[in-house]
């Protein structure tokens, strides 16, 4: 994308268009993460970002609290409860460097922005995701609400000991199943205390 999303027209600033990247943005909540950082008395459990190349055809770069990065709030409990993120650069655009391990949207034209929208719109898709999870449990603020996320997460670890079963996932992710979002009406809007613009 040739300009910042706040400078595109209302009418098509979230829309697809040739000259936008399409992506797969995935989250979930890993269980087994959360039991293992339990255990290891942490008092969150890390936000993971994997951003994944079909041009390389493998991982590419992984952030352990991807919360800056995006956007997100990064007081203690938000965004925690094993919460993983995943970025399916489907159509191979991204750009990467020599060695296939990072994203290089610096050497481009534009790089900078395409890389400020590309991490704006993965912030707005996790805090979709996790305020719908949490304000599935009753409540829209409050660590009580947070707590209890974890522990209903946590509880599907439990579970699965409790049963001998790992679940492994072996399909690909185009061919899986999953809850998906679909006719969002998103919004921009400018953050009071230092002008950026977020969705």
């Amino acid at each position: 994308m040739e300009q910042p999303f706040e400078k595109l027209p209302e009418s098509c600033w979230d829309k697809p268009s040739p000259d936008k990247h399409k992506l797969s943005i995935y989250c979930g909540f890993d269980a087994q993460r959360l039991h293992q950082d339990l255990q290891l008395n942490r008092e969150s459990s890390p936000r993971h970002l994997f951003i994944h190349s079909c041009q390389r055809g493998r991982l590419i770069k992984k952030n352990e609290d991807a919360r800056q990065i995006v956007g997100l709030s990064s007081y203690q409990v938000d965004f925690a409860q094993g919460l993983t993120i995943i970025v399916n650069d489907i159509t191979g655009n991204l750009p990467l460097t020599p060695t296939k391990d990072d994203i290089a949207l610096s050497k481009r034209e534009n790089g900078e922005i395409h890389q400020r929208n590309l991490l704006c719109w993965t912030g707005a898709v996790v805090d979709l995701f996790w305020n719908y999870h949490k304000n599935r449990l009753g409540g829209k603020s409050g660590n009580n609400v947070k707590e209890l996320l974890g522990s209903t997460i946590h509880s599907y670890a439990l579970e699965e000991q409790a049963s001998d079963k790992v679940h492994i996932m072996t399909e690909v992710f185009e061919d899986s199943n999953f809850s998906m979002f679909q006719n969002m009406q998103w919004e921009r809007v400018q953050v009071n205390f230092d002008n950026r613009w977020k969705i």
